[in-house]
């Protein structure tokens, strides 16, 4: 197939409620030279189905299907059907307004840029209709900037704001492949091994407060749907190979590799965020019995790090104790 503008990469797994509008959102937009790969990750309700019925004689859609192995998986198949110039991923549960692709792939071309980075976006609860706006992460910010190249300027935006989101960002392709920049398997976090090694690879990294994805609060997403032990056994379980992902993905910047104290950094970042979401959930493991599972789960986690890596060991019990005797003093 001949190279395109732009490939939109969708991942699905039973999202029939939403897709057709998400695609629709994709298909209309005024930017035109595009092509949408659907990846559907092993769907039971129909999803895959209802694509190929409605969307299935359109030249510029193609759907593919895998066995299901996470969000993750599925935008690295996307990667590898991928010809566009660009490539972006928008999730089977949100839409776009018209103009983003244009505003998007247009300010690549005039920064040249790696990476383009759509700072705000609007926010729909499922089952409203009204659009709001997402708090601006830099409200004095009215002009698209390009990062600093400096590592050290690029540390503090991602100390500052919120990178990981493959969503909100359109990226070179050749750049991508260039660096075998993919996401992982993992069941949370999956992009950090793309988004972070973006923000610290790229030669130019372009930030924009322009507006234009629609994210869905919706109960059943990977975040926000309901969680139970297994869950949070299975978060602390994965931080030893996220952690070890971090370091494999910024081996070889030479400024990582000269400063422990840079990869540091990354990995308490991430750790941070993990503890944020896993309170976000609202389910502590109170019980004794559950306290108990918790703490054991957490020490076979930990028999995975080296000696380097104790502050890892203090730095989570720290949060762990705190979030207790945040629940104990209630």
């Amino acid at each position: 197939m001949q190279t395109v503008g732009l490939s939109v990469i969708v991942p699905m797994y039973n999202r029939r409620k939403y897709i057709e509008e998400c695609l629709d959102s994709i298909l209309t937009q005024t930017y035109r030279d595009l092509e949408v790969i659907v990846v559907d990750d092993g769907s039971t309700d129909g999803s895959d189905a209802l694509v190929e019925e409605k969307y299935g004689r359109d030249p510029r859609v193609v759907l593919t299907r895998q066995a299901n192995q996470g969000a993750g998986m599925a935008r690295n198949r996307g990667l590898e059907l991928a010809h566009g110039k660009y490539v972006t991923f928008v999730d089977s549960d949100d839409f776009l307004g018209r103009e983003g692709f244009a505003y998007m792939v247009a300010l690549a071309e005039k920064e040249q840029a790696d990476v383009v980075y759509s700072m705000n976006n609007y926010i729909v609860r499922d089952g409203e209709y009204t659009l709001q706006e997402s708090s601006s992460l830099a409200p004095g910010i009215r002009e698209h900037f390009a990062l600093p190249d400096a590592l050290e300027g690029r540390l503090e935006f991602y100390q500052q704001y919120p990178i990981l989101a493959v969503w909100n960002k359109l990226f070179r392709r050749d750049f991508l492949e260039r660096y075998a920049i993919r996401c992982s398997s993992l069941p949370y976090r999956e992009e950090a091994s793309f988004a972070i090694p973006c923000l610290f690879r790229a030669g130019r990294y372009v930030v924009t407060p322009f507006r234009y994805y629609v994210y869905r609060v919706s109960p059943g997403s990977v975040v926000r749907g309901h969680k139970t032990l297994d869950d949070v056994e299975k978060l602390i379980r994965m931080i030893p190979p996220l952690l070890q992902g971090i370091t494999d993905v910024l081996k070889g910047i030479p400024a990582f590799d000269q400063h422990p104290a840079y990869v540091r950094a990354v990995k308490e970042r991430q750790l941070g965020d993990l503890f944020a979401m896993m309170r976000a959930w609202n389910w502590y493991p109170i019980p004794e019995e559950s306290k108990a599972l918790v703490k054991d789960v957490m020490e076979e986690a930990f028999a995975a790090f080296d000696a380097p890596q104790a502050f890892l060991l203090q730095y989570l019990f720290f949060h762990y104790n705190e979030s207790q005797w945040q629940i104990e003093s209630r």
